[in-house]
């Protein structure tokens, strides 16, 4: 990578700040990351199944998230968030229990 693009992409990945001059993805934008920034921000603001919700590359490994509005003042939601976190489910009250509920038997 040339010097100057490497500046540029670890500047912008140490500001993990909200930053408001950004527009929401388009779906081309989402699609050609493979909606990686979109999944992430669903999981954390909403649940899967929340349309309204998409998100963006912020830097090189965070995502900025935003709501989409019918009215089209489109809301960008408080945080970055990592593009790639792990992810706690709750065995308890889902269908894949833990190892006293007997699904490995």
């Amino acid at each position: 990578l040339p010097v100057s693009f490497a500046y540029r992409i670890l500047s912008e990945d140490l500001d993990s700040t909200r930053r408001e001059d950004v527009e929401p993805p388009t779906e081309a934008q989402q699609q050609k990351e493979f909606f990686q920034c979109t999944r992430q921000c669903r999981w954390k603001f909403g649940n899967t199944f929340d349309l309204t919700i998409v998100g963006g590359r912020s830097g090189w490994s965070n995502c900025q998230c935003f709501r989409l509005k019918a009215t089209g003042a489109d809301e960008t939601l408080p945080q970055v968030i990592p593009r790639y976190s792990a992810k706690e489910f709750d065995t308890v009250n889902t269908w894949s229990g833990n190892e006293t509920s007997g699904w490995n038997l």
